[in-house]
C-alpha cells in the first residue's frame, strides 16, 4: 500500500521556462524512495503534468497543502502518458511526489510539466552599444519572479550580470527562444551564493533570437536588484580578412582618397584595401568634418590584427598614422 505525505515538505524546487515547462529526464527511484517536487506559477491557467519512461508510476498532486488531491496509476510499465489536467491557483506552492508501484519493475522516468506561459518584460538592447538594463526592479516577498527578453545586436558572447541590493540573494536562469535552459537547469539555478552578490553569465548567442532570463529570491525574500546585459565591445578590432570592404587605388604619385564618408559609430567601422607597388612610408590621415567623434586608425599588413594602431585622446581635427617600411606588391 503507497503512502504519500502531506504537503508541505523538503523537495526539489523546479522553475519553469517562459513558456511555463519543465522537462525531466533520467530520474530513478528504489523501492522504497518518494521523489518530491514544488514549483509556482504567477499566471495563471491549465497545469499538465506527465511522466515519460519505463517506470510504472504513481503520482500525487498537491494543489495546497495538506493530503494530496489527487493520486494516479496506470497500473503499468510504459503505458505513459500518466497526466493531470487542472487549473491551478496562481502564486501557489505546487507539490508533486512519485513513487514506483508497489512490486512493479524499477526504471528510469521523466516529468514533463505543461502550465500557463510566464509573462516577461523586455530589455531594450542599443544597436550601437549593444548592451542593455533594466534598474532598480522588485522581487516581492514570498513566491515571486521575474522573467525578462533581449534580443542581441549581434552575435558572439554576450554577458548577463543581475545586481542585487546587499540584503538580497537572487539566482538566475537563461532560457533560448525554444525554452531550452542555455544557463542553469529546470531543477538547478545559478546562484554564486550570497546577499548582495551579483549572479553574472556568459552565454553565447545568435544574432536576431530572442532570450529569457528567470530571476528569482533566495529564501523568498524581497529586494530590489539590476539587470545588465552587454554583448562585444563595439570598439574591439577585429582581425583581417574582413568581409567587407571598399578598394582604393593609387595613382601615379601614390595617393589615394576616399572622399567625404559618415562614420555610422561604434561597431560600424570603414574598411579601405589598397594595394601598394612599392616599398616605404605610408601616411594614413582622417580629417572629421563637424564630428566631435574620434576617429581610430588601424594598420593591417596581410591577415591577422593590425600591426599599428593611430594615438587616442581628445577628438582631433585630424588623426594621422605614419608606418615606415611597408612593404611592396602587397595589399593593405
Amino acid at each position: 500500500m503507497l503512502s504519500f505525505p502531506e504537503a508541505p515538505f523538503p523537495a526539489v524546487e523546479l522553475y519553469p521556462n517562459q513558456f511555463g515547462n519543465v522537462s525531466l529526464d533520467g530520474l530513478t527511484l528504489n523501492a522504497s524512495e518518494t521523489d518530491r517536487f514544488r514549483f509556482l506559477y504567477n499566471s495563471d491557467g491549465p497545469l499538465i503534468l506527465q511522466t515519460t519512461g519505463s517506470l510504472d508510476p504513481v503520482m500525487a498532486f498537491y494543489p495546497v497543502d495538506g493530503v494530496p488531491r489527487a493520486i494516479r496509476d496506470l497500473g503499468g510499465a510504459g503505458q505513459n502518458p500518466l497526466i493531470f489536467r487542472t487549473a491551478i491557483p496562481v502564486g501557489e506552492i505546487l507539490h508533486v511526489a512519485i513513487q514506483p508501484d508497489f512490486g512493479s519493475p524499477l526504471g528510469a522516468y521523466g516529468l514533463e510539466i505543461d502550465g500557463p506561459a510566464n509573462t516577461f518584460q523586455t530589455v531594450a538592447i542599443s544597436s550601437v552599444n549593444h548592451d542593455g538594463q533594466r534598474l532598480n526592479e522588485t522581487i516581492g516577498a514570498g513566491t515571486d519572479y521575474d522573467f525578462y527578453r533581449f534580443t542581441p545586436t549581434t552575435g558572439g558572447t554576450w554577458r548577463i550580470e543581475v545586481s542585487p541590493d546587499a540584503g538580497f540573494d537572487v539566482s538566475i536562469h537563461v532560457f533560448d527562444e525554444n525554452g531550452v535552459p542555455i544557463a542553469g537547469d529546470f531543477d538547478a539555478p545559478l546562484n554564486a551564493g550570497g546577499r548582495g552578490v551579483s549572479e553574472v553569465v556568459n552565454i553565447p548567442v545568435s544574432y536576431g533570437e530572442s532570450y529569457f532570463v528567470r530571476v528569482d529570491g533566495v529564501e523568498e525574500v524581497a529586494g530590489d536588484y539590476d539587470v545588465l546585459i552587454a554583448g562585444p565591445d563595439p570598439n574591439a578590432l577585429l582581425d583581417a580578412p574582413f568581409p567587407f570592404f571598399q578598394t582604393l587605388y593609387t595613382n601615379q604619385k601614390g595617393f589615394a582618397s576616399t572622399g567625404l564618408q559618415s562614420m555610422t559609430g561604434p561597431g560600424y567601422p570603414d574598411v579601405y584595401e589598397v594595394f601598394l607597388d612599392n616599398m616605404g612610408t605610408v601616411t594614413v590621415k582622417s580629417s572629421l568634418i563637424g564630428n566631435p567623434m574620434e576617429p581610430l586608425i588601424a594598420f593591417y599588413q596581410g591577415d591577422g590584427p593590425a600591426d599599428q594602431l593611430s594615438e587616442t585622446g581628445v577628438p582631433p581635427l585630424e588623426q594621422v598614422l605614419s608606418r615606415g617600411d611597408v612593404p611592396g606588391h602587397q595589399r593593405h
